[in-house]
């Protein structure tokens, strides 16, 4: 074999190695997980620095420093939620199952509409109210809801009639304006001042569509998406996941991951064995999300603007995370992971950093099950990991408020408990 032929597959062999290097996930060390260090963080939005969740009864912040919490809204008497999107200055909910019991079901009653629909609700952190979206008329009628960008404006889809739906605009605090009419979509992935992201479906997959505003102008990005897809903070990057056959089904647990540039109007497979949903970083387009390799739990990290992924290895794990973000300096590697039962950990390189880290109480009233105290009862339902607190005597609000200073002074934090408010028939809830 002569030289040139020689160096000439050399040459080949080192490009085709470049190749894979690039394409492969960079190994970036070894993580170990703590013990549990907070409870109940429901519905999650995450920064470097916080947390904001749903409680069960209200919405709070955890500060990841101090790890104090403080409360965002009002206890609430609330029926089940589903679903919650995060804007400044407050958040919108999807609730249903409503009851006498809850504190929404009245609003519905005044307008006529079904307790056994779901609707969507506006909680104002700046009031604490809690108001309808919308101006409902039937049921089912609001599609879907969406923050604009770095805004405390939103905007949400009303169903007008079956060729149309009705776009519309608010501000926290003010009556909706009518931006326009569109065909029926059934999801805005993202929206800002000028433009606004929507899905529309087409059989058992989506069109991704952009729209002008305020003219309403129509592009489109893609078809043939599946139907669980989420768009970046700054709607310029599409994920979404898609069942690995392979491994155990449409309905099975590991699943393919894709990014897909909306500049570009390209997709790219990101990671195979993902066993969650990712979620968009609040700062940058990137996200983070857990592996399954064989018996072994890793993070798979994608930097969306870089195009470049990374990954790494978890030590010792019995914890399974339904959510993963990195938190603290950008180049630490400290990520917050949050389990099916809605536990916060925290995972580093340095297992000293666990030491100042609180432990969750989780075994609040697992001995006793129920307490009584002169206004109210709490009773504990393990299977549900959840506290019911009976309000028995008027006044509502001074018996609500001594049932908090009791579980605070057992040395618990309410914030972190899944606590559901009932009263007595006798007692009224305005009190």
């Amino acid at each position: 074999m002569n030289k040139r032929l020689i160096l000439i597959l050399a040459a080949i062999i080192i490009i085709l190695l470049l190749i894979v290097v690039a394409l492969w996930p960079s190994q970036n060390g070894q993580l170990f997980i703590s013990d549990a260090f907070a409870a109940n963080i429901q519905f999650p939005r995450v920064n470097e620095s916080s947390i904001k969740y749903f409680t069960g009864s209200g919405f709070a912040e955890y500060d990841l420093s101090s790890h104090k919490t403080k409360s965002l809204t009002p206890n609430y008497a609330l029926p089940n939620v589903y679903d919650v999107k995060w804007g400044t200055g407050g958040a919108l909910f999807k609730a249903s199952g409503y009851s006498p019991v809850d504190q929404l079901e009245p609003q519905l009653n005044q307008r006529g509409l079904a307790p056994d629909s779901q609707y969507w609700w506006l909680a104002n952190f700046e009031t604490g109210v809690i108001s309808l979206v919308g101006s409902p008329d039937i049921e089912h009628n609001i599609t879907d809801v969406v923050w604009l960008e770095n805004s405390k404006q939103y905007m949400y889809l009303q169903f007008e009639n079956d060729d149309a739906q009705g776009l519309y605009r608010a501000d926290l605090g003010s009556a909706p304006a009518l931006v326009g009419s569109i065909k029926p979509a059934s999801a805005i992935l993202w929206a800002n001042q000028s433009s606004l992201i929507i899905a529309k479906p087409n059989g058992e997959t989506l069109d991704l569509d952009r729209l002008q505003l305020p003219a309403l102008s129509s592009e489109k990005i893609t078809d043939d998406m599946p139907k669980r897809v989420m768009a970046s903070e700054n709607g310029q990057h599409i994920i979404y996941s898609q069942s690995d056959a392979k491994n155990g089904g449409e309905d099975g647990a590991s699943k393919d991951l894709y990014h897909f540039d909306l500049n570009k109007a390209k997709k790219k497979l990101v990671s195979k064995g993902i066993i969650a949903q990712p979620i968009w970083s609040t700062s940058q387009p990137t996200f983070y999300v857990p592996l399954q390799e064989a018996e072994n739990l890793a993070i798979v990290g994608f930097d969306a603007i870089k195009d470049k992924k990374h990954k790494f290895a978890i030590k010792d794990s019995s914890a399974t995370p339904s959510f993963v973000f990195k938190i603290g300096a950008p180049k630490k590697n400290r990520f917050l992971l949050i389990d099916n039962n809605n536990l916060a950990y925290l995972a580093s390189g340095d297992k000293k950093e666990f030491d100042s880290l609180p432990k969750a109480n989780i075994n609040f009233l697992a001995n006793e099950k129920t307490v009584y105290r002169q206004g109210f009862y709490i009773a504990y339902f393990p299977n549900l990991n959840q506290y019911n607190i009976y309000i028995t005597q008027e006044p509502y609000k001074a018996n609500a408020q001594k049932a908090l200073d009791f579980i605070k002074s057992q040395g618990v934090d309410p914030n972190q408990l899944f606590i559901k408010w009932y009263s007595d028939d006798r007692v009224n809830p305005t009190t």
